[in-house]
């Protein structure tokens, strides 16, 4: 898997959600390398890792996998900042290993199994159906749609995660790839609701 580790001294661990990779942390990196061990990986499905069709991408997985990168980068006395399904992903470290977490940062995440809250269940059904799998495969709803707002308050930029994470939603896709985009989404979706139960996956 791929990933940034810029900088010296109290590690900062960045875990990115969906639709988006460590590229979308590199302005905090930037600022906070001078005094900081800035980590962050790309997971797997995702950024620049790679992308095998029969993996496994629940959270549960993700949480997994991350945590064998904290033990390979020896990652101590860590500061976790996490976003989106990044919260489900990361957090399962401070359960688990909660010595090891100095501080945690949660932004745009959740700590509750939101099937519960019909706001959140509507789009796991949608998902989950026909109408879904045209939305992800055919429109690239969540790059394109969802994530259209951030584009629009900065048009002229030429360096974005937004431009960045669009451009392969721009072009034909095979239909291997394009359905491997589908399941990937589908799958975070039907773990993501669940991410207190990541251990169990």
């Amino acid at each position: 898997m791929h990933y940034v580790d810029e900088g010296q001294g109290p590690v900062l661990l960045f875990v990115h959600g969906t639709p988006d990779q460590s590229f979308g942390f590199r302005h905090l990196i930037k600022a906070l390398r001078v005094e900081h061990r800035c980590v962050s990986i790309d997971h797997l499905g995702f950024g620049l890792s790679d992308k095998p069709v029969n993996s496994d991408y629940t959270v549960a997985a993700h949480a997994r996998r991350l945590q064998g990168s904290i033990d390979h980068l020896g990652l101590i006395d860590i500061t976790l900042v996490v976003t989106d399904f990044g919260g489900g992903i990361g957090l399962q470290h401070a359960l688990e290993h909660p010595a090891n977490v100095k501080g945690i940062v949660l932004y745009n995440t959740w700590l509750w199994d939101l099937m519960t809250d019909k706001r959140f269940r509507w789009p796991s059904v949608i998902m989950n159906s026909w109408f879904g799998r045209f939305l992800y495969l055919q429109l690239g709803f969540s790059v394109n749609v969802m994530m259209l707002p951030p584009m629009a308050r900065n048009p002229g930029s030429q360096e974005t995660p937004m431009r960045t994470t669009r451009r392969p939603c721009q072009m034909r896709l095979p239909a291997r790839q394009r359905s491997l985009v589908y399941n990937r989404s589908r799958t975070l979706v039907r773990s993501g609701t669940h991410s207190g139960n990541a251990s169990t996956g």
